[in-house]
């Protein structure tokens, strides 16, 4: 009737015997073939045998591939980085160079042709059709 410690220490015995540490020692962290690992741990000092694992060429081959594309990524992030400053710089000094007094304007010049000059200095031709269906509120 009270079975259980003896049903216990037969379960625990039961694991300490699958569960040894030279067992453990064929998992290895970190790597992605560990049932390789324990496949053909016990056939590596065989003659017949290589020893080589083909599985673990072919991580070793992707991960090389993935360092190189890192880096090439990298340097590329850099550049985009680098490209990217030197334009955010170059539209700052855009912005704060053009003429104030032309900044969100609507101008005149000599032919008559009116433009409207947005806060970074490009001017846009307004059509004569434009012009003269604007609404009475513009200027």
């Amino acid at each position: 009737m009270f079975q259980q410690g003896q049903t216990f220490k037969k379960y625990q015995n039961k694991y300490n015997y699958l569960v040894k540490s030279k067992n453990l020692d064929s998992i290895s962290l970190g790597k992605l073939n560990i049932v390789n690992n324990l496949r053909y741990k016990n056939y590596k000092n065989i003659e017949a045998f290589s020893g080589e694992d083909k599985v673990e060429t072919i991580n070793e081959q992707e991960i090389q591939k993935l360092s190189k594309l890192e880096q090439k990524f990298n340097t590329n992030m850099t550049q985009y980085l680098d490209k990217y400053k030197k334009y955010l710089e170059e539209l700052q000094t855009r912005q704060s160079s053009v003429k104030t007094k032309y900044k969100n304007k609507v101008i005149k010049d000599v032919s008559g042709d009116i433009y409207y000059v947005n806060n970074m200095g490009i001017a846009r031709k307004f059509t004569s059709s434009a012009w003269s269906g604007k609404d009475n509120s513009c200027l």
